[in-house]
């Protein structure tokens, strides 16, 4: 399976909504930022640990990433997904936009329920 499916079946299997309130342009970018964001893990990472869609050891064994690094990760996606590449306005958009403090406010959602959950 390649990483760009595993990347769907994982997202969906958390409900993620991709790009949310602005256009599925990169689309797959978004779900794998959403992925990390969920489980603060590298998303890279999880698929080499994986076995296929839904096995939560990968994501147990995966290198734990930051917020910072998260969206470092989102940035490079979108540019890398776009044939304008770095002169991309509208990944440099999606960028600004998910280190707000919204963006801060969906992370630190996710690390609390992390806590509550062990």
């Amino acid at each position: 399976m390649s990483f760009y499916d595993w990347v769907r079946e994982e997202a969906r299997l958390i409900h993620a909504d991709g790009c949310s309130g602005v256009t599925n342009i990169d689309g797959i970018c978004c779900l794998i930022h959403d992925l990390e964001f969920y489980y603060g893990k590298s998303a890279t990472d999880a698929y080499r640990h994986s076995t296929g869609p839904g096995d939560a050891i990968a994501w147990q064994d995966a290198d734990a990433i930051g917020f910072d690094e998260a969206n470092a990760n989102f940035r490079r996606c979108c540019f890398r997904e776009s044939i304008l590449g770095y002169a991309n306005p509208l990944a440099w958009w999606r960028y600004w936009g998910v280190r707000t403090q919204k963006g801060r406010a969906a992370w630190d959602a996710h690390r609390a329920r992390e806590r509550q959950e062990t």
